[in-house]
C-alpha cells in the first residue's frame, strides 16, 4: 500500500477548488421556474425523483440557464444533477404548488 501525505493546505485548496466550480440552483423552493448558475459551462442537467428515476434531462449551452420547473413534476423534493467538464454536482430542490 502506498500512502500519500496530504497537508492541511492542500486539503483546503481542494475544497476551495470544489466551491469555485459548484453551481447554484434558485429559487428553492420553486413553483414555476428555476435558475441554474455555474462558474463553468454545464454539459447536462438531470432532474431525478427521490426514487432515483430521471424525470427530465436538459443540455444547457451556457453558464446560466433558466429552466421551467413545470416539467410535469408533482410538488415534492427532487435532486438536480449538474454535469460540467470538471465535476458532477447534486442539489436538492423543492417544487411547490403554483
Amino acid at each position: 500500500m502506498i500512502t500519500i501525505p496530504i497537508s492541511p493546505e492542500e486539503n483546503r485548496e481542494a475544497v476551495k477548488d470544489i466551491e469555485e466550480i459548484s453551481p447554484a440552483v434558485y429559487p428553492n423552493p420553486a413553483s414555476d421556474k428555476i435558475s441554474i448558475v455555474s462558474p463553468v459551462p454545464m454539459q447536462k442537467v438531470e432532474f431525478i425523483s427521490l426514487q432515483g428515476k430521471v424525470i427530465k434531462t436538459c443540455f444547457p449551452t451556457e453558464t446560466f440557464e433558466i429552466i421551467d420547473a413545470d416539467l410535469s413534476l408533482d410538488p415534492g423534493i427532487y435532486l438536480v444533477k449538474i454535469y460540467n467538464g470538471r465535476a458532477i454536482s447534486v442539489k436538492k430542490i423543492v417544487i411547490m404548488d403554483k
